[in-house]
């Protein structure tokens, strides 16, 4: 269990041996599985939908139109 303080409309996303959440307020933050933070990073926009994952790499869309891609 991880007390997050933001809202949270996405579901995580899952990995391997790591947990992606994308807050509503923009922020996309990684953790372990022990719930350690790793990284984050801020979009600055709003993100209603899960990020898509595939061969390391992640994808998450804003409601403003931005389209980001991070090495996770």
């Amino acid at each position: 269990k991880k007390e997050l303080n933001a809202s949270v409309v996405a579901e995580p996303l899952i990995l391997k041996d790591k947990i992606i959440v994308a807050q509503y307020d923009g922020l996309i933050t990684c953790y372990d599985t022990s719930g350690n933070k790793i990284w984050d990073f801020d979009s600055f926009g709003n993100i209603a939908s899960t990020p898509a994952e595939k061969d390391g790499y992640l994808t998450v869309a804003t409601l403003q139109g931005d389209l980001y891609t991070l090495n996770v």
